[in-house]
């Protein structure tokens, strides 16, 4: 820290005032050779605050540029894995919906069978009675047209 006489020199008038010293001025200081030798081991803390700065700046970049270095070359990798794996990937699709309409196709196959067996089924049902009651008509009608049936059909 610097003494109070230091402090005081500094704020002293370049020259004394002509009155006090009678005739004789005095000689001029040299301020800005004083002021700039005390600013300079300021400014040479400062150069190498600069100096560091431009350090640590220099790693941040080398550092961002290795990163994202790694980001893109992970990227890469995950890119062509994604591409190598999508013709499988594809083929899987495709084989699951195919399985899949093979499932509904015979699903809706055994729903038709089933249909037709009873549907068959029920026209085993109804002939007879239908056969009769065609028949029933058949002799009606015949009587109706000829007057006399009881020899239709027997001989």
């Amino acid at each position: 820290m610097p003494l109070l006489s230091d402090l005081l020199t500094r704020f002293r008038r370049t020259w004394a005032p002509a009155a006090r010293l009678g005739a004789n001025p005095a000689v001029p200081e040299d301020r800005p050779s004083e002021l700039s030798e005390e600013a300079r081991p300021l400014f040479h803390d400062l150069d190498a605050l600069a100096r560091e700065a431009d350090a640590v700046r220099a790693a941040a970049r080398a550092e961002c540029d290795r990163v994202l270095a790694n980001a893109q070359a992970q990227a890469a990798a995950v890119r062509a894995d994604a591409e190598a794996r999508l013709p499988r990937e594809r083929a899987a699709a495709a084989a699951a919906q195919a399985q899949d309409i093979e499932r509904t196709a015979a699903a809706e196959l055994e729903e038709a069978r089933v249909k037709a067996e009873r549907t068959l089924a029920e026209g085993h049902r109804r002939l007879p009675a239908t056969v009769d009651a065609l028949v029933g008509n058949l002799f009606t009608a015949i009587q109706s047209a000829k007057g006399d049936v009881s020899s239709v059909g027997r001989r």
